[in-house]
């Protein structure tokens, strides 16, 4: 990636490490609670949530900044990048708070990726340039 690239996708990646960064603000009152709880067998360990966490956001903030890059900054696409970070913080801050909840949250974070492929993908195939 050029530093042209780089400055350009450096806002795109940082914004996700932003939102983790509040969000554990506010949930990190319950890590003790967390840290009591009984945890199934397959459970990593704590240290292992926190590089992966930080690998998740980094590639969230990248495929923001190529699909920004590749859509022109179209409105849809602009459009299509807010639903998807909404359905994907909606999955993070819920389960804090109930999993069931966040669990409910994943199909619609998941159709609102598919349907903002789409979306893309319509406006550069019917690209009038």
């Amino acid at each position: 990636m050029s530093e042209v690239s780089l400055l350009h996708a450096s806002p795109f990646i940082a914004l996700p490490f932003v939102g983790a960064f509040i969000g554990q603000r506010i949930v990190s009152k319950n890590m003790y609670w967390y840290d009591t709880l009984r945890k199934p067998s397959f459970s990593p360990p704590k240290w292992v949530f926190g590089p992966v966490w930080s690998a998740l956001y980094g590639c969230m903030g990248a495929a923001s900044y190529l699909v920004w890059r590749d859509a022109s900054h179209e409105k849809g696409a602009i459009i299509n990048l807010g639903i998807f970070g909404g359905a994907v913080t909606c999955v993070h801050l819920f389960r804090s708070i109930n999993i069931s909840a966040s669990n409910l949250m994943i199909p619609y974070a998941l159709w609102a990726a598919f349907a903002s492929v789409i979306s893309v993908r319509v406006a550069m195939l019917n690209d009038d340039d």
